[in-house]
């Protein structure tokens, strides 16, 4: 019960803090249907707050990413499960994208190493599979499709794509840039 509380709480302060970046913990309780004693017991101060805030984005991205890597998939089947898995924790990142280095600084140097490798083996699937121009550095490689992800996040949030339609959108982008196919051209 006590996690559950927990995980209300944040999925609550996330709904306020996107809408209201720099709102108080009170403004958080009493937006989000809390009670502030309730929110204080779990998050004494608005710090604690955004750090629990990081470390649930994290956590998830973790348990949702961590089955892709045991299935044997291709680097645009690869690409497409990482879009499906990672789009429904689109307003934890999106939030802490927009707090900016400050809040971002709280991952821990263990959340960079577990980011880094993660990303490596994608760009390196991508790469195997001939996806991926040789002359592109793995770093700009792997800031695109995170660029890419956060457009995914922003365009299904907004209502400009449905989500079905994000996987095969950014694999598309990834592999054949934003021009018409050969053959499409109007």
């Amino acid at each position: 019960m006590r996690e559950t509380t927990r995980r209300k709480l944040l999925e609550g302060a996330l709904k306020v803090f996107l809408v209201d970046p720099g709102a108080s913990i009170e403004e958080v309780a009493d937006r989000s249907d809390t009670s502030r004693s309730t929110l204080y017991r779990y998050f004494p101060t608005r710090s604690e707050l955004l750090r629990a805030l990081t470390e649930y984005a994290d956590e998830a991205a973790t348990e949702a990413l961590g089955p892709l890597f045991r299935k044997p998939l291709g680097g645009a089947e690869l690409l497409r499960e990482v879009v499906r898995a990672l789009l429904p924790l689109g307003d934890a990142f999106r939030f802490l994208w927009r707090q900016g280095p400050e809040l971002m600084d709280e991952w821990t140097e263990r959340t960079r190493m577990e980011n880094a490798r993660f990303w490596a083996l994608v760009v390196a699937s991508l790469r195997a599979d001939g996806l991926v121009d040789p002359a592109l550095p793995d770093e700009w490689v792997r800031w695109t499709l995170e660029g890419q992800l956060y457009a995914v996040w922003e365009s299904v949030a907004a209502g400009e794509i449905a989500p079905v339609k994000a996987p095969e959108f950014v694999v598309r982008t990834v592999t054949r840039g934003i021009g018409p196919i050969e053959g499409e051209r109007s």
